[in-house]
């Protein structure tokens, strides 16, 4: 779960809203600052350290960018009350194989 709300809603065509951001302070004070994820992934080498400040450096290109924000820990991303509708690909149906004649002969 924490995994899939990391993700789920990011725009994957824009490098800095890759992933979503969630800014509990008790969820990132206790992970490391995990919580600013959209912030590493558009800047994998800031140190978590520097996660806040560099948020705050970006936050208008963010915003601008759309970069997702959710309320709860990712964890409990399915709390969110913005949550965007699941879009899955269409699957087709898989159709059985028939036995050829020489196969069902034997």
């Amino acid at each position: 779960m924490n995994g899939y709300y990391r993700h789920y809603g990011g725009n994957p065509d824009e490098p800095i809203a890759w992933g979503v951001s969630s800014y509990d302070k008790l969820y990132n004070w206790t992970w490391f600052f995990n919580g600013y994820h959209a912030e590493h992934h558009f800047r994998p080498k800031v140190h978590w350290t520097r996660m806040e400040a560099f948020r705050d450096q970006i936050l208008e290109q963010q915003r601008a960018a759309g970069v997702r924000v959710i309320n709860p820990p990712h964890a409990l991303g399915f709390l969110d009350p913005d949550l965007p509708p699941v879009s899955r690909p269409v699957r087709r149906r898989r159709m059985r194989r028939r036995p050829l004649e020489s196969e069902s002969a034997t």
